[in-house]
């Protein structure tokens, strides 16, 4: 499945679920499963990051993801709604950004040295002394 079809399929469930419909939790709920599964090949595609990070962030609890595996060790999808709230939650407003560098401040603490003027002075010195 494309990004494009995952964003449509994914804006066209969010569009029938605030339309006004008398849906439960259930429903919703419903909705939600009936969606593809991504592998996470798949998820770290749509993502641009590597199948390593996608775990990383899943183990992190950043991402959710449905366990489908029986054994000890799980096998992971994703669902494209996860996908989506999991890209919002991470949208960082332009000017949010600049406000957050503003109120940073330094806690180090230089100052820029004239090494030319260093070298005169510690000349001049040399010179007075003889």
């Amino acid at each position: 499945m494309t990004r494009r079809a995952i964003i449509s399929n994914e804006t066209t469930k969010q569009r029938e679920r605030e339309g006004g419909t008398a849906a439960t939790k259930g429903d919703q709920r419903l909705s939600q499963t009936t969606d593809r599964l991504l592998t996470p090949e798949q998820a770290a595609e749509f993502l641009a990051v590597s199948t390593r990070q996608l775990r990383d962030l899943a183990d992190a609890g950043h991402l959710a993801f449905v366990n489908i595996g029986l054994g000890e060790r799980p096998t992971r999808r994703y669902l494209p709604a996860d996908i989506a709230a999991f890209i919002e939650s991470r949208r960082v407003a332009p000017e949010l950004r600049e406000q957050a560098r503003a109120t940073i401040k330094s806690s180090t603490a230089f100052k820029i040295a004239d090494f030319a003027a260093l070298r005169d002075e510690l000349r001049q010195k040399r010179r007075s002394k003889r």
